[in-house]
């Protein structure tokens, strides 16, 4: 009696771990076995497992959950045929697949490849939520673009250490004319639900999507780059396309990335280390003449994560007192030589949440806060708002052009200060100088007449390697209860900081 229908139809969970001689889970892809009822399949440490070999006409209608990991011989999980039946599939992870070439095997049209899928193929991986995949240092791309259109369901996405890895979404190649005759220039992927990208340490990795697509990223909340030193600058500047808001392109920097739309308003986190990049904030105000006004511009972003950017040399370009960083709590910012500033006086005054700050060897960093603009200036010391009343960590470490911690801002604004760590900055002469501190008037008076309110919360501070510097701050001296280290600051003696009560 012919049963091969009815095998399998009633599985609903298969779980195949440390079966060292597994060659394949299905010895004959002929079989019409459906597996209709299959929600979660997991393969793990199956170190002769070399193909999976699913019925090519299962149908794996309720499959929910793949995850397979510790299978080095595998070099791909499924065929067109099998994919179709993907409709429920919400997370597929891959762990530790070292020969996986591809996730779906794939046929050679012409100078394209292209899955020998139906045109109908957006509605294949519908459902899939989640992809995460690790150490699988042959494959080459995740998927390709006329599967990458259908995941209109993706929320998280986590490639790591994939050596070879050269592309997300779309395999590189370029589009045969004659196959793709009726479809635009130009395709924009949307990712509507995508709230987490994260790319790490993929050596090769180029872009992110085909040359002749276009994302959009409405809900994207966390942005995590981290040791993708070929990702193109083209790539990043890709994310921004479906703002309202202009980019900026000229002759001088026409490879400069913006990260500034209303794409990346709602970005809650942004890292970027060992990656190609020359600018984050950046926005013009558009053609001569115009007349349409620029409302302020709120970001959302409230850990800002920058390492190792060595063409980094702007975070903020474009118009004065419109970018405003309200939920900013974390920055963190080290190995940039180009960045002569972190933020502008525009920013001074939206930051009221920012509670630590560090920074550590930016070579060419002259000030945190660019406070060159005369007039802003006499406005923030007129308006009498507090700036950093959240702030209670700071640590900056071999900057060695330096030479203020902050220029022309009083440690008035500093209310929360517990801890001040500051190491290996050559020129550094004051962590808190002004323009002219001779003068009776200003903010520096305001501060002399004040000194004993200064920096009250103080705890620790660190001073460390700072042959130039003089003081803290103009009359400040320590207090009893804080705890301080100070090495090698041959200018700065005992009797400059120390009360005569300590």
């Amino acid at each position: 009696m012919n049963t091969s229908n009815s095998v399998f139809s009633k599985l609903v969970y298969l779980r195949l771990e440390s079966l060292c001689s597994l060659g394949e889970v299905f010895c004959d892809p002929s079989s019409r076995c459906s597996l209709e009822n299959l929600g979660k399949l997991l393969i793990k440490d199956c170190g002769k497992l070399k193909s999976i070999s699913f019925p090519r006409k299962s149908k794996l209608c309720n499959l929910k959950v793949l995850s397979v990991s510790k299978c080095p011989v595998l070099t791909s999980l499924f065929v067109p045929s099998v994919v179709q039946s993907l409709v429920l599939l919400e997370k597929l992870t891959i762990y530790e697949c070292s020969a996986l070439r591809h996730i779906t095997e794939e046929v050679e049209e012409g100078n394209d490849i292209l899955s020998s899928i139906p045109s109908h193929s957006y509605l294949t991986f519908q459902k899939l939520r989640i992809i995460k995949i690790e150490d699988c240092n042959n494959l080459e791309y995740i998927f390709s673009e006329n599967l990458a259109v259908g995941l209109v369901s993706l929320e998280r996405v986590e490639i790591q250490c994939c050596f070879k890895l050269k592309y997300v979404f779309g395999s590189g190649k370029k589009r045969n004319p004659a196959v793709y005759r009726n479809e635009k220039e130009t395709n924009i992927i949307n990712f509507s639900n995508l709230h987490t990208l994260l790319l790490s340490e993929l050596p090769n990795v180029i872009d992110i999507w085909p040359e002749y697509c276009r994302p959009h990223l409405p809900n994207l909340k966390r942005l995590y780059y981290h040791k993708c030193p070929k990702l193109l600058d083209s790539c990043i500047s890709k994310m921004m396309t479906a703002s309202n808001l202009p980019q900026e392109t000229t002759s001088k920097e026409n490879q400069i990335p913006c990260f500034i739309t209303n794409t990346f308003i709602q970005l809650e986190s942004l890292t970027l280390t060992d990656v190609r990049v020359k600018g984050l904030f950046q926005i013009q105000m558009g053609e001569e003449g115009g007349t349409g006004e620029l409302l302020p511009l709120n970001l959302d972003i409230n850990s800002l994560h920058l390492g190792n950017l060595p063409e980094l040399n702007f975070i903020w370009k474009g118009p004065t007192s419109f970018l405003s960083l309200q939920k900013l709590e974390t920055v963190k910012i080290y190995g940039c030589p180009k960045l002569k500033t972190i933020f502008s006086i525009s920013v001074v005054t939206s930051l009221p949440m920012l509670m630590n700050l560090g920074i550590y060897t930016c070579d060419e960093l002259e000030q945190i806060f660019d406070l060159g603009d005369a007039r802003q200036l006499q406005t923030l010391y007129s308006s009498q708002q507090l700036c950093f009343p959240t702030l209670y960590f700071i640590s900056v470490q071999n900057c060695n052009k330096l030479k203020y911690l902050f220029y022309n801002l009083s440690a008035t604004h500093f209310t929360s200060l517990k801890y001040l760590k500051i190491v290996e900055c050559s020129e550094l002469h004051k962590a808190f100088g002004f323009e002219h501190e001779a003068d009776d008037g200003g903010e520096e008076q305001t501060a002399k007449k004040g000194e004993k309110l200064l920096l009250q919360e103080l705890r620790s501070i660190t001073l460390k390697n700072l042959p130039n510097f003089k003081e803290i701050h103009h009359g400040f001296k320590l207090k009893g209860i804080v705890e301080h280290s100070i090495e090698e600051c041959l200018k700065y003696s005992p009797s400059l900081y120390l009360n005569p009560d300590m």
